[in-house]
């Protein structure tokens, strides 16, 4: 690995000091510079490597309960201090309280709890869809507010009943280790270039907002499709680990799934990818399903189901995913690709071996100073 050649500079610094201080170098200060050395090294390594491995997957859930809370407010009895009088010196020797009190005013308040985790990320946009979905209830927090102005706000709060058509979808991130992503040449995904070649980035979801389905021209049915999508990927997402994409391409041939799948890196852990190619008919031409599933026999359902596809409607395309795709999902742990070694990036060695001979140099010059120091005084 060559981060640790990085090493060879502290230790030809030494031995050039050596020559020219002798015994006037301790014995601790080699070992201190090698030490120093050492951790810079580990440290460049093992961050170049989370870098490079470090990923992020959509966890989906949904909303179990909302609560909001009115504006109230309070009156705080409070005394303080205060100096009236100083001597000379500036010094307080004299004190008085005063009444501080006060109405403290307390806002509109939002708390949600979902099958992924509590939070308050869009707290309001979720209350306002629980309370609707859900319906509300009351709940009186018997405030009395003595502030002259007072506000005794109370409590609503929207429950889940268990209603599988009353399901309001919820996806928060996560992130885990995906040595895949760093080895692509291991697994034959070509390099993409997104300014050359058409592909999709990941669009970045989280909370209510989900867009699984991506494409490159408007689609038969796509808002039903997309919030089917969100049902499936919130419903199922937590007891068969799946997160379900749609990418659909338009008068493209067969290598726009595969170059998507190469700038994808194959998709995360969780996902079922499935591109599609459609003509100006909307009559699908090709079909490409890809994920690190160990049962690939679901991306061959999908893939054969949708070629037998008269024209595309992107809702019954959805369908299907969800129901051969999302349901019968088997995730992979990615800890099968632990025998990948990741290798420091160039950047990162490059800063390594910056600040090694830097630290070097830094002490070969606080050596001559303290030499010329100790010459000096004799």
């Amino acid at each position: 690995m060559a981060i640790w050649f990085a090493f060879l500079i502290p230790i030809l610094t030494l031995l050039a000091t050596l020559a020219f201080f002798g015994r006037r170098i301790t014995w601790w200060e080699p070992l201190l510079l090698c030490a120093i050395s050492f951790g810079v090294s580990a440290t460049g390594a093992i961050s170049s490597e989370n870098n490079q491995t470090k990923a992020t997957e959509f966890l989906g859930g949904w909303v179990t309960s909302a609560e909001h809370v009115e504006p109230w407010n309070e009156w705080v009895d409070k005394t303080c201090t205060r100096c009236v009088r100083t001597d000379t010196a500036g010094r307080c020797v004299e004190e008085e309280t005063y009444d501080y009190s006060y109405c403290d005013e307390h806002g509109d308040s939002y708390d949600y709890e979902t099958t992924v985790g509590s939070g308050f990320f869009n707290s309001e946009e979720v209350w306002n869809n629980a309370s609707v979905i859900f319906g509300k209830k009351f709940v009186n927090l018997n405030r009395h507010s003595e502030c002259s102005w007072p506000k005794n706000g109370n409590k609503w709060t929207a429950t889940w009943n268990g209603d599988s058509a009353k399901l309001i979808p919820f996806f928060k991130s996560h992130s885990y280790e995906n040595r895949v992503q760093a080895a692509p040449t291991l697994f034959s995904f070509e390099k993409i270039d997104p300014v050359k070649t058409k592909v999709f980035e990941y669009p970045k979801n989280e909370g209510l907002e989900n867009t699984s389905i991506l494409t490159e021209a408007p689609l038969v049915n796509q808002g039903k499709a997309n919030d089917l999508m969100n049902y499936y990927n919130g419903k199922y997402g937590a007891s068969k680990q799946c997160h379900a994409y749609l990418i659909v391409f338009k008068n493209r041939g067969p290598d726009a799934g595969r170059n998507q799948e190469s700038y994808w890196k194959g998709g995360g852990k969780n996902e079922i990818v499935t591109t599609v190619g459609i003509d100006n008919s909307g009559k699908i031409s090709w079909a490409y399903v890809f994920s690190w599933s160990k049962d690939k026999m679901a991306n061959i359902v999908i893939r054969d189901s949708l070629m037998r596809m008269a024209t595309f409607d992107a809702a019954q395309v959805v369908q299907l995913i969800g129901q051969e795709g999302v349901k019968k999902f088997k995730r992979r742990e990615f800890k099968d690709f632990e025998y990948i070694s990741v290798q420091p990036t160039n950047t990162a060695i490059t800063i390594v071996y910056i600040l090694i001979l830097l630290m070097s140099i830094g002490w070969v010059i606080f050596k001559k100073v303290e030499m010329d120091a100790e010459g000096t005084e004799t």
